[in-house]
């Protein structure tokens, strides 16, 4: 009868890495809002990351005990900000390509390098003022743990985003003027 118990829990567990091959091994979150602001207004908060900590939801408001470092000029490729925290635990975003106005794209490793993401915004101009698309995603490969968590980032990740793009209007139409960055779309490996 004892041996009923292991027997059981070797099952549950087979049964789980077994399971998570039959997942999704990519993931893929998003989330839009129109923001009554000009792109052009808009591109230069997104694409300067010593912004992010004021108006994202990996804040110094909810993670007033965490540090934030960042390097290489805002708005351009290779900018980069470190942060680290109780609340937010470890990140690393890197601008990787950028426009003029319409998008940015940055690479992310989370948890000092353990998880690697790619991500960005797309912005277009609309009646109202500007869409705001905000994305991220990657794949698992063949991690089982990462696989199942995979199946809730959306639902992880997606209120952050929400939080994001709902900063205050003020603040997202008082950004600095035309974004410095390069006037042609520009990409880093």
């Amino acid at each position: 009868m004892f041996w009923k118990l292991p027997f059981g829990l070797v099952l549950l567990v087979l049964l789980l890495v077994g399971g998570s091959y039959l997942l999704p091994d990519d993931y893929h979150v998003e989330r839009t809002a129109v923001v009554p602001a000009a792109p052009v207004a808009l591109s230069a908060t997104t694409s300067d990351l010593h912004s992010w900590p004021e108006w994202t939801a990996w804040s110094t408001a909810a993670d007033p005990e965490g540090a934030w470092e960042f390097e290489g000029a805002p708005r351009t490729v290779g900018h980069r900000m470190v942060w680290e925290g109780e609340v937010h635990g470890q990140g690393e975003p890197e601008f990787t390509s950028l426009t003029a106005v319409a998008t940015a794209r940055d690479g992310m490793a989370v948890d000092h390098g353990a998880y690697h993401s790619t991500g960005g915004f797309d912005l277009v101009a609309v009646e109202d003022g500007t869409e705001v698309a905000w994305s991220c995603g990657g794949e698992s490969g063949m991690n089982p743990v990462g696989r199942w968590m995979t199946q809730f980032l959306d639902a992880m990740v997606g209120p952050d985003f929400v939080a994001g793009l709902e900063a205050p209007t003020a603040m997202w139409a008082s950004a600095a003027g035309p974004a410095a960055g390069p006037a042609a779309s520009t990409e880093r490996g």
